[in-house]
């Protein structure tokens, strides 16, 4: 490999450990979200699905990076266009020789870690937003009478009932 194509391979490196650092901290907000909405802490909630977002963002546009760098060396190694993006990077590292093959493997395995982690945690948020609507729904239905269904929101966010949409319909 010439120096140029171990350069790219280092900067694949440090880009995959960027990524997985973002994926961890993901992971520690994901926690935390579930810990808001434990508390039911709207506030709380608001704030980390901000830092959510953010995180997203960074970790699409490194995937992006990630994907022309990876096409990169993937030319260098006289493959055809595109077909390195679609390599698992166990099947790059094996490419490689054995000192960046071990790099490349090593940072896999970190990322994989901090991916399961995210998964998991996420789930758990998935799960825990169920049991609430289940819950919301039970109360909304415990406390309606036959005829008054909701049909809806209203803008404040209170439930609209078939007899208030009558109403509605009725004055206008």
């Amino acid at each position: 490999m010439t120096g140029r194509e171990t350069k790219r391979i280092s900067d694949l490196v440090r880009l995959l450990e960027e990524i997985s650092s973002c994926h961890e901290t993901l992971g520690g907000v994901v926690q935390s979200k579930i810990d808001a909405m434990r508390r039911a802490d709207m506030d709380g909630m608001r704030m980390v699905i901000r830092k959510e977002h953010q995180l997203v963002r960074r970790i699409h546009e490194c995937e992006g990076l990630r994907r022309q760098l990876t096409d990169a060396i993937g030319q260098q190694m006289g493959l055809p266009a595109g077909r390195a993006r679609s390599m698992t990077l166990s099947q790059l590292a094996d490419r490689l020789s054995e000192a960046e093959g071990q790099k490349l493997k090593s940072v896999a395995g970190k990322l994989r870690e901090a991916l399961s982690q995210v998964v998991r945690l996420n789930r758990l948020a998935g799960a825990i937003s169920a049991r609430v609507l289940g819950h919301l729904k039970a109360v909304f239905d415990s406390v309606a009478t036959d005829g008054d269904r909701s049909v809806g929101y209203s803008g404040s966010g209170r439930p609209v009932t078939v007899r208030d949409s009558r109403l509605l319909e009725a004055v206008g």
